[in-house]
């Protein structure tokens, strides 16, 4: 069976789940602008294609019949001395624009069936920048010619390293370095609202 053409709204509605995975339908409204009734008709037809699963929906942003990737950029800062200023938060401003230009280039119809996850600027290791992309196995020549005709094109851009997900697990928040799942800030205010709720003796 050839693989299933996803719609626009479907597109941007997948789009939306891999960023968070627990938006509903009144938030994906509020996101894409689509009417209510479109996004609930998308959303079931998503489902009973297995395109998307409640289950996967809650618990992580896995994919149905998609492979997850790495794309790790190596950078180098251009010319531009003032490209060269990092940011408050220890960024530099260059691969500030690399992600920039790198998001908006999924908006490119080219480009429509791979999905973007995340992207990190990171420290300490052999990438200066991780993207993560979903994407069906065959569309991978698809993610190479991204990668190869687009990403290392870009200016500021030294090197790239493709690697893929064989296995991924999830749990609903980080964790320690003991294994125990650290609190967030809903699982805080859940305690706090009960510490502060009465009970019966």
């Amino acid at each position: 069976m050839p693989p299933r053409t996803f719609t626009p709204t479907e597109r941007k509605i997948i789009q939306c789940l891999l960023v968070d995975a627990s938006l509903d339908s009144n938030a994906l409204h509020d996101k894409i602008g689509a009417h209510i009734s479109t996004i609930q008709k998308a959303l079931k037809d998503l489902k009973e294609s297995d395109s998307i699963r409640d289950e996967l929906r809650v618990q992580s942003t896995a994919l149905t019949g998609y492979r997850k990737f790495f794309i790790e950029v190596k950078t180098a800062p251009p010319s531009s001395r003032s490209d060269e200023q990092e940011e408050s938060d220890g960024r530099r401003v260059y691969q500030r624009t690399i992600c920039d230009q790198i998001r908006a280039s999924f908006h490119k119809k080219q480009f429509q069936f791979l999905y973007l996850h995340a992207m990190h600027i990171v420290m300490g290791g052999r990438a200066d920048i991780i993207i993560e992309v979903y994407a069906r196995h065959e569309h991978m020549e698809l993610l190479s010619q991204f990668v190869i005709e687009y990403v290392r094109r870009l200016k500021g851009v030294r090197e790239t390293h493709t690697a893929w997900a064989l296995f991924s697990e999830s749990t609903e928040g980080p964790m320690n370095e003991s294994g125990k799942e650290l609190p967030t800030e809903s699982s805080r205010k859940s305690a706090r609202a009960s510490a502060s709720s009465p009970t019966d003796d």
